[in-house]
């Protein structure tokens, strides 16, 4: 009886120590965790021998359309289906190492239209299902960009820029189906419902600079709205035309328009008189605008508009201080605005706000102040919103935050240690396509699942301590036996 109350004590001292060295494991281990069951994973190693830096990753359809080399070929237009098998070039549009550099990529419903490098060191148009047979050359663009683009329909319109003239053109991808719209220099192009909104200049304005135009991609439907300075960030929210427009008497200020000249005016001078308030990254967030703008007093804050001048008020004062950084990255998150914020004490930190002042606050400290891989390039998919993040520990990585402290982690440590993967998503389906890295692979296509729910699992830093922990406990286990 007594060998068993020994027997026992001792059970009982070694579950003991080694609950606590659980508990320390577990702290190692989930601090270089790599969160989520269904983690980040390389969708192909594309250029083995070096790697292929996949750019201008666009949705086009259900699958992703980029730029990538092989280390065979230059860059030309590869598509990924998320998978190693369905993902490859789609055309060698110029043999060898210089490739066709494909840019500007753009979706008109389920057709990619892109930019490409011909031998004569212009960019041409071209368009693609996805295959080399259904890869169609547009029209030439001499030695002149053919941007910006913007979809409409079944119309890509584009600026060409030919003998140091712009023009607005349209096309169905064919050239019989391409041709001139209007002659205009054009900054923005923004499709909203049937309509082109339109940031651009033509013969007849009054006042020198971008005007405010609406186009249905013929020459009568494309007409001028508002005679501006300047005209910039053209967003709906709800049933509102938003944008800034500038004035000399008002300065560049919160505008909206209905897409006819009479119902297009100024909403509210925010710095008044000739000042500039200078509304940027105007957001739509479940029917509201969201958007930055300075004052004097309170420096560059967080904005909200109903349309109307009472309902175009300060959300709240972030910083109070009066420091120049603003907020940004202004996301929507299923009617909850997700931002980026500075604070002197806590640098920049993820924010949230339901649009009342009560309601906006840190969501989480996920980093020293001193660190310089703030948060950036948010991105809304199934529910949360994704972004590139650093704790200070690890490098830039995935990121991903529902609105709540507990709910904000680092994804996965794709590149474990200090040096980052970094992380611009691209959704397609529920995959996040993003350019990362780790010392094996180089600059490679990745993506992340965020269908599954995401739970601790353990990475590289991880397993090691759970080994150590299998080997103490056993070693403890078995030196207590060897006395009892």
């Amino acid at each position: 009886m007594a060998r068993l109350h020994t027997l026992a004590c001792g059970s009982l001292r070694t579950m003991r120590l080694c609950a606590r060295t659980v508990s320390l494991t577990l702290f190692v281990s989930f601090v270089d965790v790599a969160i989520g069951a269904n983690g980040p994973y390389l969708v192909k190693d594309i250029n083995p021998t070096s790697y292929s830096m996949p750019t201008y990753l666009t949705k086009v359809g259900n699958r992703l359309f980029f730029n990538a080399s092989d280390g065979v070929h230059g860059p030309e237009l590869w598509v990924s289906d998320g998978t190693e098998a369905g993902t490859y070039m789609v055309i060698d549009l110029i043999p060898g190492p210089a490739g066709s550099n494909p840019q500007v990529l753009i979706d008109v419903n389920g057709r990619c239209f892109f930019q490409g490098v011909n031998s004569s060191s212009g960019l041409d148009l071209y368009v693609s299902d996805g295959t080399a047979s259904g890869t169609h050359f547009v029209v030439n663009a001499t030695n002149y960009a053919v941007v910006p683009m913007a979809a409409l329909g079944d119309l890509v319109m584009f600026v060409r820029k030919e003998s140091g003239s712009e023009s607005l053109w349209k096309s169905n991808g064919t050239p019989q189906g391409t041709g001139l719209v209007k002659s205009m220099d054009v900054n923005q192009m923004e499709p909203i419902g049937n309509l082109l909104y339109i940031a651009g200049v033509a013969n007849g304005e009054v006042i020198p600079g971008f005007d405010l135009w609406r186009s249905d991609a013929t020459l009568q439907g494309t007409y001028l709205l508002a005679d501006l300075r300047g005209t910039i960030w053209v967003t709906e929210a709800g049933e509102t035309i938003f944008f800034q427009g500038d004035l000399s008497a008002t300065g560049r200020e919160l505008w909206s328009t209905d897409g006819t000249p009479n119902g297009t005016h100024l909403v509210k001078d925010i710095y008044t008189g000739a000042g500039h308030s200078e509304p940027v990254e105007l957001t739509d967030v479940a029917g509201t605008l969201f958007f930055t703008a300075f004052t004097p007093a309170l420096g560059r804050e967080l904005w909200k508009s109903a349309g109307t001048e009472q309902g175009t008020v300060l959300v709240k004062d972030v910083n109070p201080s009066g420091n120049p950084w603003a907020p940004t990255e202004l996301t929507n998150m299923e009617g909850t605005l997700i931002f980026r914020a500075y604070d002197p004490a806590l640098g920049w930190q993820v924010w949230k706000s339901d649009g009342t002042e009560a309601g906006t606050v840190l969501v989480k400290t996920i980093a020293p102040p001193d660190v310089t891989d703030y948060p950036r390039y948010f991105t809304y998919a199934n529910g949360k919103v994704y972004f590139e993040g650093s704790d200070g520990i690890h490098g830039a990585e995935p990121w991903v935050t529902d609105g709540t402290a507990e709910g904000t982690f680092m994804v996965a440590d794709v590149n474990p240690g200090p040096a980052g993967s970094g992380f611009e998503p691209t959704l397609v389906g529920s995959l996040l396509f993003f350019m990362g890295g780790n010392n094996s692979t180089g600059a490679e296509l990745w993506a992340l699942d965020t269908t599954p729910p995401l739970i601790p699992a353990v990475s590289g830093y991880g397993i090691t301590a759970i080994t150590i922990l299998i080997l103490t406990c056993g070693t403890l286990v078995i030196a207590r036996r060897s006395t009892t």
